[in-house]
């Protein structure tokens, strides 16, 4: 066999592994993030909205500590509009 053959194979094989993990990567994504579906709902007659895109339920927040004091409150102004 010669090397272009070879390299020619290997291109292949490559790109077959590249579209089965891509297929895994949709997968997992689909498996975490579901889609924003309105619920239907029997007794109520009105559509209910999507709801907001955001983090998935139970994922945990991400947020600053609130710092238990002050050293120092500074007032700063602006000479001019930023703009």
């Amino acid at each position: 066999m010669s090397e272009l053959e070879q390299l020619k194979e290997e291109n292949a094989q490559l790109r077959e592994e590249n579209r089965l993990l891509k297929l895994q990567i949709e997968e997992l994504r689909q498996k975490f993030f579901k889609k924003n579906t309105p619920k239907e709902d029997d007794d109520n007659e009105t559509p209910h909205l999507p709801r907001k895109r955001g983090a998935p339920e139970g994922h945990p927040g991400k947020t600053r500590p609130v710092p238990d004091h002050f050293d120092e409150n500074v007032d700063v102004e602006l000479s001019q509009c930023p703009e």
